[in-house]
């Protein structure tokens, strides 16, 4: 400085103290620039995943529908255990009765059998009423 007066080469530093100063500001806004398109990248990929998801959780929703559906169904066409029982208890006696009448004849064969067999004289009265008093429908003779 002279006389008070600052001089070209004190302006110069001043000016180069400056730039100095603003080419570092600048590089620092560079950086955030770059920042901030990387992080504007990374929330345009997250975007596109979320769009990715939101299609998976309605195509997970739609199964789950069809998946309630199909169970609806099976339900309607479950045979209960009460069902089930009354059924085979149904069965059982329709089979007790059937079984039953086939005895009755196979027992009316026995008797008629012993009769003829009786009449020939090829078995006697004792063995008639033993053969006859026999189960599962014992007759007097």
């Amino acid at each position: 400085m002279q006389n008070g007066e600052p001089t070209i080469k004190d302006v110069l530093e001043v000016m180069q103290t400056s730039f100095g100063e603003i080419d570092h500001k600048l590089l620092k806004l560079d950086k955030i620039e770059k920042q901030g398109e990387y992080l504007h990248t990374r929330v345009d990929d997250m975007d596109v995943r979320m769009r990715s998801v939101e299609k998976g959780l309605v195509e997970v929703r739609t199964e789950m529908g069809e998946m309630r559906g199909e169970m609806g169904e099976m339900r309607e066409q479950m045979v209960t255990k009460d069902y089930f029982k009354e059924v085979l208890d149904e069965s059982l006696f329709d089979l007790k009765t059937e079984l039953a009448i086939m005895v009755k004849k196979e027992d009316r064969k026995i008797a008629t059998l012993v009769d003829e067999l009786l009449k020939t004289s090829v078995l006697s009265p004792d063995a008639a009423r033993r053969v006859l008093g026999m189960e599962p429908f014992p007759q007097n003779a």
